[in-house]
């Protein structure tokens, strides 16, 4: 079901008219649905334009098994045009179901739209068993909004391969939600209305110029789950307010070659800014600037003896921890204002197993906010924290950090391996 909120689906303001010689080009303000409108596609594939309204569905739109990697071989691609990134509003009220089922399907663009709603999913992408081939990937987005309070996850990918996104923002609202699910097998039980799914691997996925939004308790910006490869993350920004940023899951399968690179984690309200267990390899951070309220910025859980955390190269990550000395009443209440410290303070990067990592920690400062009398906010910089925690590590590690008096500290596995900052100064400011 499709209707437009507050206007009319007649043709007027926001109708864009097809470039001269266009072919394929489709206007869903002429259509009762958004889906009559994407069936009306021609074979060769086209453009489906949405012009500026607010649009509420009801129905999962379906886009599964038509075009390029579907099971429907030689069907061309199709893009899905808005008027601008806040001009067309797509508000979803489809349940358990997907807002969008990309299942089985390949080469879908989606562009300058704003997709929201209550919903399990917002977009849904799969392999799926039955005609043809099963493969789903090289899906578009660029200047797309995916924000809403997704219950499972706003964008779910399970085994879709060669996806690309540009200038775009994903965000959810709901408690133990991802703001962007990408692992090889339905580890939430999502339902597709088209196909029968099968689980696979996943490999190559790049963020570039995006945004994550994770805004509720337990909740996660970029959940990877192995089997996974090749994901990359440019030039990017996440608000974490939930579990994690970047969560890296390898306890079922490895997660090979992860990069973050001049990346901005704000995590004020969150409990880790990455986090990884399990099987995680060939992971590179760098540039970037992280601030976060938890025990450790970075934290690698080994669940045996026999797990590491390897191949990991950090450079260049300027990191910070904020602590709140009182109660800030525009939080909402399950945000802690901080988390509790561990035995060793506060800790930036902590790995239970490390082995052939370069890691090069730069920077650092922990921040107590407070107010006087007069209610004023100072920061004071505190001296209880560790740049880096190494539980058990090999000889392979190179590990330089620096203090904030930028005094630099050379640490081998021979070396202790709790290798503290310096004392600071004690300096204090006012912002």
């Amino acid at each position: 079901m499709w209707a437009l909120l507050g206007a009319s689906l007649l043709a007027g303001v926001g109708v864009a008219q097809p470039p001269p010689g266009m072919k394929g080009f489709i206007n869903a303000g002429e259509y009762p649905s958004l889906q009559e409108a994407i069936d009306a596609v021609p074979p060769e594939g086209g453009t489906v334009y949405i012009p500026a309204g607010s649009y509420e569905v009801t129905r999962t739109i379906d886009l599964s098994r038509r075009y390029g990697l579907g099971a429907v071989a030689g069907r061309g691609a199709v893009t899905l045009q808005g008027a601008g990134i806040t001009a067309t509003r797509i508000y979803g009220k489809t349940g358990e179901q997907p807002v969008f089922d990309l299942s089985a399907s390949g080469y879908c663009h989606f562009k300058d739209l704003y997709i929201t709603g209550e919903a399990d999913v917002g977009v849904l992408l799969c392999r799926g068993k039955g005609q043809g081939e099963a493969s789903a990937g090289a899906i578009v987005f660029d200047s797309v909004y995916l924000a809403g309070k997704w219950r499972k996850a706003g964008f779910y990918d399970m085994a879709g391969e060669c996806c690309r996104f540009y200038n775009s923002f994903f965000e959810t609202t709901a408690p133990n939600s991802f703001a962007v699910y990408y692992g090889p097998d339905n580890f939430l039980n999502v339902p597709s209305p088209s196909v029968e799914i099968m689980p696979s691997s996943n490999t190559e996925m790049r963020f570039v110029g995006c945004t994550f939004g994770s805004f509720a308790e337990n909740s996660v910006g970029l959940y990877v789950r192995g089997s996974a490869a090749d994901i990359s993350v440019w030039g990017s920004y996440f608000a974490n307010r939930g579990r994690a940023a970047v969560v890296l899951d390898g306890t079922k399968a490895c997660i090979d070659s992860v990069s973050l690179t001049d990346v901005r984690i704000e995590g004020e309200h969150g409990r880790y800014c990455v986090y990884a267990e399990g099987c995680v390899r060939r992971v590179t951070i760098t540039g970037g600037a992280w601030v976060g309220t938890g025990a450790e910025l970075i934290r690698y859980v080994a669940p045996d003896e026999n797990t590491w955390a390897e191949n990991w190269r950090i450079s260049q990550v300027t990191m910070a921890f904020y602590e709140w000395a009182y109660d800030d009443p525009s939080v909402p209440a399950f945000y802690p204002r901080t988390f509790p410290k561990g035995e060793d303070g506060y800790v930036f990067a902590r790995f239970d197993a490390l082995q052939s990592s370069i890691l090069e920690l730069t920077w650092s400062a922990v921040a107590r906010f407070e107010k006087d009398a007069a209610g004023k906010e100072t920061a004071r910089y505190q001296t209880d924290r560790k740049m880096l925690v190494i539980d058990k590590q090999s000889r392979a590690n190179q590990i330089t950090v620096r203090d904030a008096k930028d005094v630099a500290i050379h640490g081998t596995a021979t070396d202790t391996q709790i290798i503290p900052l310096g004392q600071g100064g004690g300096t204090q400011f006012a912002p």
